[in-house]
């Protein structure tokens, strides 16, 4: 896995301000340690993005699927291409909360990467798994 390592931690409180949601553990210990990075695995990777990336995009919210009130997503990388990453905080698309899913903005398809950032991070980096289902 590549990760940047910066001189200060991430800001996940600033990250949280920003969508409206306390974040998973799992994510929040990654971004204490390395305020965003690229996970690179054999068939594929993604980038996680830095606080100052996710807090912008988070108010420009020009995601490929939206969040509600009722249905909150949160979204924290991409593919480098056309799949966004992100949480399904209140279990929208039936994974599970807090999920990690793609939506590719270039044709509105979601798909399930992992039940979590941790388990999504591993997916890649094992170059899938035996449960099936995409991997970008």
């Amino acid at each position: 896995m590549q990760a940047t390592k910066l001189h200060r931690r991430g800001d996940v409180e600033a990250i949280e301000r920003a969508v409206g949601v306390v974040v998973p553990a799992d994510y929040r210990a990654f971004m204490e340690r390395f305020d965003g990075g690229r996970v690179q695995g054999v068939r594929a990777g993604f980038d996680v993005w830095m606080t100052a990336i996710t807090v912008a995009m988070a108010r420009e919210d020009d995601f490929a699927v939206k969040s509600t009130a009722t249905s909150r997503l949160v979204f924290f990388g991409t593919d480098g291409g056309s799949f966004q990453l992100f949480f399904d905080v209140d279990d929208r698309f039936g994974r599970g909360r807090f999920a990690v899913l793609t939506a590719d903005r270039a044709s509105d398809r979601i798909e399930h990467q992992g039940a979590s950032f941790t388990d999504a991070m591993l997916r890649v980096l094992e170059g899938g798994s035996s449960e099936g289902g995409p991997v970008f």
